[in-house]
């Protein structure tokens, strides 16, 4: 019987909760979780067992929309209504981007999803990343400043050379998304193919990363 259910964006988020959970509420045996497809993943957490699933599975390439916006889908379909009815304590959870560069998106995405659920007795609790608050902006800021490395300055240098010295055209990218790319790269010898985010790499402890504190906040309510 499941007891929580964490909706994600897509399966590089449900790596990252998966590992997060497994730094944060489970002992050091990684075998807690279940592997079950590279979109869900089952972990126990205590006696509860948790579910972390990407909107998108099951989704195809022909499929415009995608993330947050496939919500809507779940909901109306047999997945809430089944698990509801084996378990009607269970608890749903979101947690999607606010977005970069949209001001209105947190409070777009609550009337949309509240929307959703009008006439449904199911409850989602949110969480946007990568604060819950008013700032627009996504899982890639909270990845680089859980870099287990100062990067900052390498990396200003490294757009400083291409952009400026090298590039009269080329503009400083705004999405962190490259350099989560270019850090996973660098450092491929020492990824944990399975965890990558418990690799030396990342910073997930919540007791020194404070920036994962108003998640790990969060969750609280749900995993202890």
């Amino acid at each position: 019987m499941i007891d929580v259910v964490l909706l994600v964006e897509d399966k590089n988020d449900v790596s990252f909760f998966r590992d997060f959970i497994l730094k944060n509420y489970c002992d050091s045996d990684i075998k807690k979780q279940k592997y079950v497809t590279e979109k869900e993943y089952e972990i126990t957490v205590g006696n509860k067992k948790i579910v972390v699933t990407d909107t998108n599975k099951g989704s195809t390439e022909t499929e415009n929309t995608g993330g947050w916006a496939k919500l809507k889908n779940q909901i109306n379909s047999n997945f809430f209504i089944k698990l509801k009815a084996e378990n009607e304590n269970i608890k749903f959870i979101s947690l999607f981007d606010a977005d970069e560069d949209k001001s209105d998106n947190i409070s777009k995405k609550e009337k949309d999803i509240q929307d959703w659920l009008n006439g449904k007795k199911t409850t989602i609790n949110r969480f946007y990343l990568p604060f819950n608050n008013n700032e627009s902006h996504n899982l890639e800021q909270l990845l680089e400043l859980s870099f287990n490395k100062n990067i900052t300055p390498c990396w200003d240098d490294f757009i400083s050379c291409i952009v400026n010295d090298r590039n009269a055209d080329a503009t400083i990218p705004s999405s962190k998304k490259g350099k989560i790319i270019v850090y996973k790269d660098l450092y491929s010898s020492i990824r944990n193919k399975n965890n990558e985010y418990l690799s030396e790499m990342w910073n997930l402890d919540t007791t020194t990363n404070e920036h994962l504190k108003p998640l790990k906040g969060f969750l609280d309510q749900f995993l202890k």
